[in-house]
């Protein structure tokens, strides 16, 4: 569902992803099996707003939630509660800044990050008197310490009739959602050509 004017658009999409043997697309091997069906469904806002000749802002927010299930069978995952998901991303670009076919934008990004959800494991963690292994329930929050937040600067125009330049310069701070990893930095230049 979708509306667009001549200053600007705004829409929604909602999906549901029905998974078998994965949850959220990963899969580990037989000791992390994932027996259930787990069904997520997900929705999209974004908009676009042309506030001023060759400016425009634009956003986008998506949010997504899977109900809580057993995990039957041989896994040391017994089971995973309600888990909600996010994702957003902003942008502010002008065209026509110094040449008529070039643009620049700013985009602040955060990647797809868990909300809230727990996964419940059945470990082993000891030999009785008689030899049993004895296990114990082990809860792990899927709610990271960091949040992912990607931030771009970028700038491209053609060069002649064939060819485009691009450059970027990003800053990438929690990556992976990882709160102790140190933030990344990188430059890129690219030039492409049709033939």
């Amino acid at each position: 569902m979708a509306r667009s004017g001549d200053g600007g658009a705004i829409g929604a999409t909602v999906q549901q992803l029905r998974e078998s043997a994965a949850f959220f697309r990963s899969a580990g091997g037989d000791a992390y099996r994932i027996s259930a069906t787990p069904a997520t469904t997900g929705a999209t806002l974004f908009a676009r707003y042309d506030f001023a000749p060759d400016w425009t802002f634009a956003g986008q927010y998506a949010l997504a939630t899977t109900p809580s299930f057993e995990n039957t069978g041989d896994s040391l995952i017994t089971k995973v509660s309600t888990t909600r998901v996010s994702a957003y991303a902003v942008s502010l670009s002008r065209a026509n800044l110094a040449h008529r076919t070039d643009r620049i934008a700013m985009t602040f990004t955060q990647p797809l990050c868990a909300m809230s959800g727990v996964m419940t494991f059945d470990l082993p963690t000891d030999i009785d008197a008689s030899g049993q292994l004895t296990r114990t329930a082990r809860a792990i929050s899927l709610n990271p310490a960091g949040r992912e937040r990607l931030t771009e600067l970028s700038y491209s125009r053609s060069i002649g009739k064939t060819s485009m330049l691009a450059l970027s310069a990003l800053h990438r701070a929690d990556p992976n959602h990882d709160a102790l990893a140190p933030a990344e930095r990188a430059v890129s230049i690219r030039i492409s050509s049709n033939y």
